[in-house]
């Protein structure tokens, strides 16, 4: 090698060329689809594939500057130790792959411009390549500066990354009043001074990163991080003083839900505690209480999501760990297989409840602090009028039981992709989510813009949900039967999960036929031209589908194939 600057692009490039070959075939495909198919109808699913393939593209660019190690821990590795040896300065070794970043995002959207979006008559967005721009230094200066576990690294993420949004707020709000002081602060003072606006911040942000990163890896090359030790010994006294179990366990089984519980029963419920926490400090002073009516119903119904991702991690051995294949320890436990997923499904079960219980009573008394209730109460008051007390409390039940038992299916279902052991089944089900929601996004652009063929879209919908929902049925069944052959579960287990699982489906099926008119949901006039009102039928018919049945079943299978192979 010549220079650093061509060692360090060969590093990277030798790590990833598989991948931005794929990424190029797929840019190429779009482009022929671009150019060669005839303007009107048959070119409107190309930008929203442009738009994922983009976003795709990006999220894999950023894997690649950060130096992410796929296979020895991708966040909490930070940048490798192995390159500290070059002969190069440490403001060397991060400047270029944060050139390197900023170059190939902008050949990125510039690729993008030139095959996709200006063949198919898009006109693009420039400025959200300085954006992106800075969210990315950013995000490699967070991953090598940060000290600590991949979780401290995300935290750091989640209030940093908001933070630059409110400081890209305040930018435009200076620069709009500076530009013009007699302007009242709308959308078209804002786009007016744009350009300003984006090289204020970029100019002022940019550099920011690139010091905070220089040093973090300056630290860790010359092994002078701070000494954190001391947090764990201060978190060790303050468990101290908690209640700390006296009595031996009363069997094998109860001392593996113990452990279960302990390593990841709490981080689920962190994420509503968390969530609250960073609105308060960051949303609250400056918004009012209509504006935190959508947070609030915005958390409710990311709780499930985030599930699904918790349940991803509570199925290996370590939450952290990128190792999916059950570990030594564990295999060798005296507890048979279906005992182990058991005691699994049991945290995930409590770990739900513990989840919906805090957003039961946290959220009002987080309200009372605020003193907001009273405002929001006056708020939903207008919503609640129709029914009668008894009704509101019996709605609550319904509502409070159907997203318990939709949480611990979804976060069941995480975990029994990853208690396989095989990577590629979780990648496999990852990708299938993405092409489900890929064509579901084309599917409702195509019904937007066709209102005429809204009812034949509407009935084919249904029979799709009604084949999956059969075929969900009949795996499970086959599932059960293969279960009790190999009795991984007893009988009163298998009958508790389904009783569970019965009990959250019926409430769910209930809630749209309670909640909804009684032709159903009502429509926007410009989609349905014939059919102004979604059935609830098909909206109870979806909440089902959604609900997993096949991996709560199939949940020691899973543990058994990854215990014996």
């Amino acid at each position: 090698m010549h220079s650093p600057a061509r060692a360090i692009a060969w590093e990277l490039w030798a790590r990833s060329r598989g991948g931005i070959g794929a990424f190029v075939v797929c840019l190429l495909g779009l482009s022929l689809g671009a150019c060669l198919l005839p303007h009107g109808s048959a070119r409107e699913p190309i930008f929203p594939l442009s738009v994922i393939l983009f976003a795709l593209g990006s999220v894999y660019l950023a894997s690649v500057v950060m130096h992410c190690e796929y296979h020895e821990g991708t966040l909490s590795a930070g940048y490798p130790s192995r390159m500290f040896t070059l002969p190069v300065r440490t403001s060397v070794l991060v400047a270029w792959p944060m050139l390197y970043g900023t170059a190939a995002l902008t050949l990125l959207w510039l690729a993008m411009v030139l095959l996709i979006w200006m063949p198919a008559g898009t006109e693009p967005a420039w400025w959200v390549v300085p954006l992106l721009a800075v969210a990315l230094a950013w995000l490699q200066a967070i991953f090598w500066a940060v000290p600590g576990s991949p979780l401290a690294k995300i935290l750091a993420a989640c209030v940093i990354l908001p933070a630059l949004k409110m400081t890209l707020e305040f930018v435009a709000t200076s620069v709009a009043l500076f530009v013009d002081p007699q302007s009242r602060l709308d959308r078209a003072a804002f786009i007016e001074s744009r350009h300003l606006i984006i090289t204020t911040f970029s100019i002022g942000f940019l550099p920011l990163a690139y010091v905070v990163a220089v040093g973090g890896v300056a630290c860790d090359r010359r092994g002078t991080r701070p000494d954190w030790a001391w947090t764990g010994r201060l978190l060790e006294r303050a468990g101290n003083w908690l209640p700390q179990r006296r009595q031996p366990f009363s069997s094998a089984a109860s001392a593996q839900f113990w452990i279960e519980w302990r390593c990841k029963g709490f981080v689920l419920p962190l994420f509503p505690a968390c969530f609250l926490v960073f609105i308060t400090l960051v949303v609250v002073p400056f918004a009012s209480t209509r504006q935190l009516l959508p947070l609030l119903l915005f958390l409710g119904g990311a709780v499930p999501v985030v599930a699904f991702v918790v349940g991803y991690g509570v199925g290996k051995s370590g939450f952290w760990s990128e190792d999916l294949s059950l570990s030594t320890w564990q295999a060798t436990r005296p507890l048979s297989s279906g005992a182990l997923a058991t005691a699994k499904l049991h945290m995930a079960a409590i770990s739900s409840l513990m989840t919906w219980v805090l957003l039961l009573f946290g959220i009002p008394v987080w309200l009372v602090a605020l003193r907001r209730f009273g405002a929001m109460a006056e708020l939903l008051e207008p919503s609640l009028r129709p029914w009668t007390p008894h009704q509101i409390a019996g709605l609550g039940v319904l509502g409070f039981c159907g997203l318990l038992t939709l949480t611990w299916g979804q976060m069941v279902g995480g975990l029994c992709l990853t208690l396989t052991g095989r990577t590629w089944i979780v990648n496999g089900a990852i990708a299938f989510y993405l092409t489900l929601l890929t064509c579901l996004g084309l599917t409702g652009q195509w019904v937007y813009a066709h209102p005429g063929d809204f009812e034949t879209s509407l009935t084919a919908l249904s029979w799709c949900l009604c084949g999956i929902a059969g075929v969900k049925l009949f795996g499970a069944a086959w599932v059960f039967c293969v279960v009790g052959r190999q009795k991984l579960l007893s009988r009163i287990h298998m009958g508790v999960f389904l009783s569970i699982w019965l009990l959250g489906a019926c409430c769910l099926v209930t809630l749209p036929y309670a909640l909804l008119p009684a032709d159903g949901l009502p429509l926007p006039a410009e989609i349905g031209a014939s059919v102004n009102h979604l059935p609830a039928s098909l909206v109870a018919l979806a909440t089902v589908v959604a609900l997993p049945l096949l991996r709560l079943i199939a949940a020691p299978l899973a543990l058994a194939a990854s215990r014996h192979r």
